[in-house]
């Protein structure tokens, strides 16, 4: 058996002093089996640094308790940082980052067999889409549209754009690298073109 994991992290709109989210996706020989996502913090203390050991950290508490402490596993990030930080060849150092890599570096050594792996971005499709659902539902609980600052075109899913997709629904306005949501001609959530390109809600409407 074999465990390979995603993981990714950002912090939105600045980095450093924005808010931090992680992506975590779990395969037990080829075959996805968990996801996570979710918010570290937002503020003065946050970096995506700091987002990417959190992700880190999320994943190997996720496989500890699976059990998987014997099992051989990868890790892959697109992070050069914690990769090599994680992978003994570079010294961590004091920053925001630090406790967070405290934290993966204890849990890391209860597992026997565990390599860390850099991947590109755009074979961390995965993890860099639930980093950003964090990031968005963050923002739509807070009423605030998703703004990325640091913001790079959008992955693509390798899907082909169809007639029935978010883009082209009635209900629809663009924004930056968001669409909104208008649905009944009152505002619903913010949408990334990335998957408004190759997915419909239930209640779409085709424009007329």
């Amino acid at each position: 058996m074999k465990i390979e994991v995603y993981v990714d992290g950002l912090c939105e709109p600045i980095n450093p002093g924005g808010t931090a989210c992680f992506g975590v996706a779990i395969f037990q020989d080829g075959k996805q089996i968990m996801t996570s996502y979710g918010v570290v913090g937002s503020g003065k203390d946050m970096s995506n640094n700091v987002a990417e050991f959190a992700a880190a950290v999320k994943a190997l508490e996720l496989l500890r308790g699976l059990g998987l402490q014997r099992t051989e596993i990868v890790v892959y990030s697109d992070s050069q940082l914690l990769v090599n930080i994680m992978s003994g060849r570079w010294q961590a150092r004091s920053g925001l980052y630090y406790s967070m890599y405290e934290r993966a570096a204890a849990l890391a050594q209860e597992f026997e067999n565990i390599t860390w792996t850099w991947i590109p971005r755009e074979r961390n499709e995965l993890a860099d889409s639930l980093s950003r659902k964090a990031y968005e539902m963050w923002c739509e609980a807070h009423g605030q549209e998703p703004v990325y600052a640091s913001y790079r075109r959008p992955l693509s899913t390798g899907l082909a754009m169809t007639a029935e997709c978010c883009l082209t629904c009635r209900w629809s306005q663009r924004r930056g690298p968001h669409i909104g949501c208008f649905y009944g001609g009152k505002w619903q959530k913010w949408i990334p073109k990335r998957l408004a390109r190759s997915a419909k809600c239930p209640r779409y409407e085709p424009r007329r």
